[in-house]
């Protein structure tokens, strides 16, 4: 639970590579910083029929909450959707097929300084290559119990979400996960004015 903030929610469902028929965990990372134009921290991939996922929450001014880009290994990530409450939080996630593995670095960049960022990058094994992504959706809005629906299409799909927080600087944010759900990542930027979970795990009975 956590007191009523601005929220930036986003849900989608990776599909699993017919080969296989099952996807699988494989790392997680994630890193803050405020006033820079770029946010750099190093994930390490291992495995086969790779998906990597990168989760990014920012607290700016106007449109410089907005990422230009995210790279992995200076290879350019793809948008999955964006989310933006006024011009307070914008929450987005970005996705890269076949990502090199071993320890590389996620870079997210802006134009301008942003004042807090907070982003976090998860990998997964035995993802479909072609279409990776089954579908998703995204919500904003100001509440203490945020969610986001979305109809499961592929078999053996995975649910993976991004919730972006923002609250005043004199509030403690606390985050309960659901019972479906898997907690990959939870962070807070200095003076938690901005924070940032994400869960992933089998669609089944979450979405």
């Amino acid at each position: 639970m956590f007191k009523k903030a601005f929220v930036a929610f986003l849900l989608f469902l990776l599909i699993a590579t017919p080969a296989i028929a099952a996807i699988a965990f494989d790392a997680t990372a994630n890193g803050q910083d405020s006033n820079v134009s770029s946010l750099t921290w190093s994930h390490t991939c291992t495995g086969a029929d790779l998906v990597l996922i990168v989760g990014v929450s920012t607290r700016g001014d106007d449109g410089d909450a907005v990422p230009d880009g995210v790279t992995y290994n200076g290879v350019a990530m793809t948008l999955i959707d964006g989310q933006g409450f006024a011009t307070v939080l914008f929450s987005s996630l970005w996705q890269l097929k076949a990502p090199a593995t071993g320890a590389n670095n996620v870079v997210v960049s802006w134009t301008t300084n942003t004042v807090r960022v907070v982003g976090g990058s998860m990998s997964f094994t035995g993802v479909d290559q072609t279409n990776p992504i089954d579908s998703d959706n995204g919500a904003t809005g100001s509440s203490t119990a945020p969610s986001v629906t979305l109809t499961t299409v592929a078999a053996n799909a995975w649910g993976v979400d991004n919730l972006g927080i923002r609250t005043s600087s004199s509030e403690t944010v606390t985050i309960d996960v659901g019972d479906t759900e898997v907690e990959r990542w939870t962070l807070a930027s200095l003076s938690e004015e901005v924070g940032n979970r994400a869960t992933a795990s089998p669609a089944q009975g979450r979405c």
